[in-house]
């Protein structure tokens, strides 16, 4: 009988988790439409959401930058903590390093596993935890922040030790309202492959989900002085996990 191992969830460092919660946008989204095709191979599974003329900016006044792991985090643990008592250990770990930040939202609290895994029966044999992860993400009066550079990504093993921190996060303030352009036209400028963020893979066949207003935070190593207005539009190929593609909102 043969088996291997397979780790699931997060491998060497505890993965940022792409997609978001979804939050109070800043528009309304109108009831839910049927499909809607495009010559560009993206559907739309609802009508795209009206907005006002401007949005709100702001100004990026601090950046915390904070990276911290231990050998420990990949070995195999007696316990680890609950989900439900993850959020509260993480902010307590928070305590050392800034704190939770008032615009942080908790996304999700998982634990992780190494699993025994049987080739011939095709099953899961055993379980060995190794870690909990609480992961948090931005939000600014009710618009996400998409981006590396506005998460929190916290690792617990046993007795809540923290085993992993990452923390890339901008505190903002408000910078003064700025013209946009409507949901229609940065649907447009999507069709056109006009995106803030190109990904390496094909756009084709794309089925859209959601539309929102939020914004974008660049990696940590960038020194991004402002947060401006972005059209998020939440994609996904064959039911698959959506991805946020990214349009500029500002108006020229």
């Amino acid at each position: 009988m043969e088996t291997k191992w397979k780790l699931t969830g997060i491998v060497l460092i505890c993965a940022i988790i792409c997609s978001v919660i979804i939050v109070m946008p800043l528009v309304k989204n109108p009831a839910t439409s049927a499909p809607q095709g495009s010559a560009s191979g993206f559907v739309l599974e609802r009508a795209l959401p009206e907005s006002g003329s401007e949005a709100p900016s702001y100004h990026v006044m601090k950046k915390e930058s904070i990276f911290e792991g231990s050998e420990k985090l990949m070995t195999t643990k007696k316990i680890i903590p609950t989900t439900e008592e993850a959020p509260a250990l993480a902010e307590k770990t928070l305590e050392s390093y800034g704190g939770l930040p008032e615009d942080a939202v908790l996304v999700k609290a998982d634990q992780v596993f190494l699993e025994q895994y049987n080739t011939d029966t095709e099953s899961v044999e055993e379980r060995y935890p190794q870690f909990t992860q609480v992961i948090y993400n931005q939000v600014i009066n009710g618009s996400p922040v998409i981006g590396p550079g506005a998460e929190i990504n916290i690792c617990l093993g046993e007795n809540g030790d923290m085993l992993q921190i990452e923390k890339a996060w901008r505190h903002v303030e408000y910078g003064g309202d700025v013209p946009i352009i409507s949901a229609t036209e940065a649907f447009d400028k999507l069709e056109k492959r006009d995106l803030l963020v190109v990904p390496q893979s094909s756009l084709k066949g794309i089925t859209i989900s959601e539309v929102k207003l939020g914004y974008y935070a660049e990696d940590r190593e960038h020194d991004q002085e402002m947060y401006s207005p972005v059209w998020i539009f939440y994609g996904s190929k064959n039911g698959g996990q959506p991805y946020p593609y990214l349009v500029d909102a500002r108006r020229s």
